[in-house]
């Protein structure tokens, strides 16, 4: 499985461009100034959790908590999904591992300031933003593990997703997870 990101060779989106764009009122020239001019202390606190997610390690493999489910909540998935017979070699046990480290953009925030959350450049500039925070944060807790965040392919249906793969993460072997 290739771990490069599929706009590898595409250059990052401005984000204050994005953020003109989408907020036509804005006048700050600089980022620290868009922070200043359109942030406030409060808004700020749970953005610590999006860029700096929980990352717990169950049977070999990482996975980003972004929703705070907590580990005993993904190993019990695990086992519910182990147990129904989709894991029987790797490939079923790395699309397990793949389909809870798949990221829609769209659907991390229930409150929306107005169209452009929803406009494909608006989220892509988002998403590029979580990449390097998300992959130190992997290489920091997991350096063995050889787990990626990455912008995953376009899905018209789905909208920007970030996806975190690994090179063959290690199926749980007897009872299937801890």
């Amino acid at each position: 499985m290739a771990l490069d990101s599929p706009a590898e060779d595409e250059p990052a989106q401005d984000p204050l461009a994005v953020l003109r764009a989408a907020i036509p009122e804005l006048e700050a020239e600089t980022m620290p100034q868009a922070l200043a001019e359109i942030g406030s202390v409060t808004e700020a606190i749970p953005y610590r959790w999006l860029f700096w997610p929980a990352m717990i390690e169950v049977a070999g493999a990482v996975f980003v908590d972004l929703y705070g489910a907590g580990e005993e909540e993904i190993k019990r998935r695990l086992r519910a999904a182990c147990a129904s017979g989709g894991v029987k070699d790797q490939s079923g046990w790395n699309r397990l591992v793949a389909s809870f480290n798949y990221f829609e953009i769209g659907n991390i925030f229930s409150s929306w300031r107005g169209s452009q959350d929803s406009d494909e450049q608006v989220q892509l500039a988002l998403a590029e933003s979580l990449i390097e925070p998300w992959n130190a944060k992997i290489s920091a807790l997991f350096p063995e593990s050889r787990a990626k965040a990455r912008i995953a392919a376009p899905d018209p249906t789905l909208g920007v997703c970030i996806e975190v793969l690994q090179d063959s993460p290690v199926p749980p072997s007897g009872s299937l997870l801890p």
